[in-house]
């Protein structure tokens, strides 16, 4: 199993892997590279949407996204040491929707005037929390499936939005 989350994660995180998903989704269909989302190759411009916001708070926002990114890597080694209790706890306490995550997602949506930012916030968050019922009710293949779901959805906001 240990082999089966590290491939995974290989596939999802080495640059050029695609990955299949639909904005907020987290289907199978229209695969996305992750190259080719933020469309660098060939000094084609960046065609992503820019969150117009301050210096200040494009830095925080940056730190809170890597966070994010220490927490999918804390779930999946959770996952393969069958501690989904732990996993659980992680995806529901540091990624679960709650009132502090939609004033979050919903500052950032006012600030930059793109409401489509809070869907697709919204969508990661409460993917998290399917991932902690599935995680907390015992069942590792579902919650393996869910991370890979959760991680479509946030790839799904990065290529629709850059700073």
């Amino acid at each position: 199993m240990k082999k089966f989350l590290f491939i995974l994660l290989a596939c999802l995180f080495v640059g050029g892997c695609t990955i299949g998903m639909g904005a907020g989704t987290g289907g199978r269909n229209g695969g996305v590279s992750i190259g080719a989302s933020t469309e660098l190759n060939a000094g084609n411009p960046d065609k992503r949407r820019e969150l117009k916001l301050p210096a200040k708070v494009k830095v925080k926002q940056k730190a809170m996204m890597r966070k994010h990114m220490q927490t999918l890597s804390d779930i999946t080694r959770a996952i393969s040491e069958n501690d989904l209790q732990e996993a659980g706890t992680l995806a529901r306490d540091r990624l679960g929707w709650n009132e502090k995550e939609e004033k979050k997602c919903k500052a950032v949506s006012e600030k930059t005037n793109e409401p489509e930012f809070l869907e697709l916030g919204m969508a990661v968050h409460t993917k998290a929390d399917e991932l902690s019922k599935h995680a907390f009710a015992g069942d590792k293949d579902k919650a393996i499936l869910a991370l890979s779901e959760l991680i479509n959805r946030c790839n799904g906001c990065h290529k629709v939005f850059r700073h």
